[in-house]
């Protein structure tokens, strides 16, 4: 049976892709670390609307951590699924 993905933001189901985008790591019991993030399917539109908007805010900012780089996608990409709730 085949999974079908819906956009968070649009809800289309075609040329959508489950992102996982990493913020932090923590260790775990067993002495290693593991990574911490949030999960999001967004078509290849609302991808790269996200993309190019933390990519702008991360030049103003002069971010270069990828953790960081992480956190404003997903701050947009919040927003862009507040605005069309």
């Amino acid at each position: 049976m085949a999974t079908i993905n819906i956009c968070d933001v649009c809800k289309a189901s075609e040329n959508v892709n489950r992102l996982y985008y990493c913020y932090d790591r923590q260790p775990d019991g067993a002495g290693g670390s593991e990574d911490v993030g949030e999960t999001y399917d967004l078509c290849q539109p609302h991808e790269l609307v996200a993309l190019k908007r933390a990519i702008k805010k991360s030049y103003k900012a002069d971010i270069k951590d990828y953790y960081e780089f992480n956190q404003l996608i997903i701050a947009e990409i919040k927003g862009m699924i507040k605005q069309r709730s």
